[in-house]
């Protein structure tokens, strides 16, 4: 982990209700699955009937219910601009 990660809190309840803070955005979601931003990092909550019921972007705060499968780490990735793929 990087000294400048964002510190944020993940709870989760009976794998049925989730709750994050320090959310930067919210990048898509779907019953299956909900990517979230936070700092450099973003989030992916997998499972089955999920919804989000609580969004506060000004708070940070993104709380998600249903049947939660995983909660996975990964990279956000910074896409190159066109002239950056033809400079190759």
């Amino acid at each position: 982990m990087t000294q400048n990660s964002t510190k944020h809190t993940i709870t989760l309840t009976d794998r049925t209700i989730l709750s994050v803070t320090e959310v930067d955005e919210v990048v898509s979601f779907d019953d299956t699955i909900v990517t979230l931003s936070i700092g450099e990092k973003l989030l992916n909550v997998s499972g089955n009937n999920l919804t989000v019921t609580k969004l506060s972007l000004q708070d940070g705060e993104v709380v998600i219910n249903g049947e939660i499968d995983a909660v996975v780490y990964f990279e956000q990735t910074k896409k190159k601009s066109l002239l950056g793929r033809l400079k190759k």
